[in-house]
Formats: structure tokens, C-alpha cells, sequence
């Protein structure tokens, strides 16, 4: 192989390594189906659930995010943002309680509806409700 034979085999080499680069980089990522029929019950006095005994805190649970809101009423939506899939997390302050997608600014209300960025569609909203207090707490969550 002369020199002009090897500048061109490498030329081909880097333009299909830079097409394919991007056209991997451009597709969408698809989006994980929020979870169906949903019957789970969570103890917090487990290790794994610790972060929902504070206000604010949040824990992912089989395609879920569930949080603890400022009221001190807990939420459960589905993880994946509408948009292209990422994880949401869970903010809950005194000025307000939502849903944030980082990746694309993405925003949720608490009850899982678009209040703002390039998602279209909601966040499917599940049932919760809690029994007992403190580390004997029990999550039940349904939808």
C-alpha cells in the first residue's frame, strides 16, 4: 500500500467512525413504560427506605420514585421522564414540591404533571398511603 492509498483508507475509516458516532449520539433513548398494577408495601424501618423518614428524601423502587414532601405526605411517580427516559429526582422546600428531570430541565408537579421544559406527557401518579409513625412507618403504594 502506497502512502496516497493509506491517507484515503484512513479518511474512510474517520468518516464512518464520525458518522455513526452521531447518529448514535442523535437517537432518542426510548422511554421505560411507567409500571402497571402496582401493589407494594414498604417498611421504613428497613435500611434501603431510611431516606424517605426525611423531608425531602426520595428512594427509586421497581420504576418508581417516591418521596417525602414538606406536609409530610409521601408521593410516588413513575422515574423515567417522559421526555427521553432519565431518572427524575424528588425536591420538596418551602417554596415548593416537584419533579426535575437534570438532564433536560424537565418539570413535574407533585402530582406528576408537565409544569415545564421538553417533556409533553406526565408522570403516571400512584396511590400512597402510610400507617403507623416514625421507623414503624408502612408504605402502601397502589396504580
Amino acid at each position: 500500500m502506497n502512502r496516497k492509498e493509506f491517507v484515503s483508507q484512513l479518511g474512510l475509516g474517520i468518516a464512518g467512525f464520525a458518522f455513526l458516532s452521531c447518529t448514535q449520539g442523535c437517537s432518542k433513548k426510548s422511554v421505560a413504560a411507567a409500571p402497571e398494577n402496582v401493589n407494594y408495601t414498604l417498611n421504613l424501618s428497613e435500611t434501603a427506605y431510611a431516606p424517605l423518614l426525611n423531608t425531602g428524601g426520595y428512594i427509586y423502587y421497581k420504576g418508581l420514585i417516591i418521596g417525602k414532601a414538606l406536609s409530610g405526605d409521601y408521593l410516588a411517580v413513575s422515574q423515567a421522564c417522559t421526555h427521553e427516559g432519565e431518572n427524575v429526582v424528588f425536591e420538596s422546600n418551602t417554596t415548593k414540591t416537584q419533579f426535575v428531570c437534570r438532564a433536560h430541565n424537565s418539570y413535574f408537579s407533585s402530582e406528576g404533571t408537565v409544569t415545564g421544559g421538553p417533556a409533553k406527557s406526565s408522570l403516571k401518579k400512584y396511590t400512597v398511603s402510610a400507617t403507623g409513625s416514625g421507623t414503624a412507618t408502612v408504605l402502601t403504594i397502589k396504580g
